[in-house]
């Protein structure tokens, strides 16, 4: 972790703004553990989970759903690119690397199906 770093918290009012070592320190002192102890009481009295009444006018999600809702985890990399090819892709507007990622899933999940 880089100690320049800052993490802002919002607060009504004014921003606070912590360096990785003043939350790991915060994260072993008394005042941490005590709010923890608070949430976790907190939790057991009004209930972690919801009950069944809770959930019964929730909607049941297809598979396609479920899939779009699954965003697997991104990986940054360097890529070496012809420059028209960079070209072509920017002109198509919007993020170019997010239009990048999109046209190899189109590739990949066409070379998957068709393996199968």
């Amino acid at each position: 972790m880089q100690k320049n770093k800052f993490v802002e918290s919002s607060r009504p009012g004014s921003l606070t703004r912590k360096s990785d070592s003043d939350i790991r320190a915060y994260a072993n002192s008394p005042a941490a553990k005590q709010a923890s102890t608070r949430l976790r009481d907190h939790m057991r009295t009004h209930g972690s989970e919801p009950s069944p009444e809770d959930l019964s006018e929730s909607p049941v999600l297809t598979d396609e759903e479920l899939r779009r809702m699954y965003r697997p985890l991104k990986t940054p990399v360097t890529v070496r690119l012809d420059a028209d090819v960079l070209a072509w892709l920017r002109s198509k507007g919007g993020a170019y690397q997010t239009r990048m990622n999109e046209l190899l899933r189109e590739i990949m999940e066409h070379d998957l199906r068709r393996r199968r």
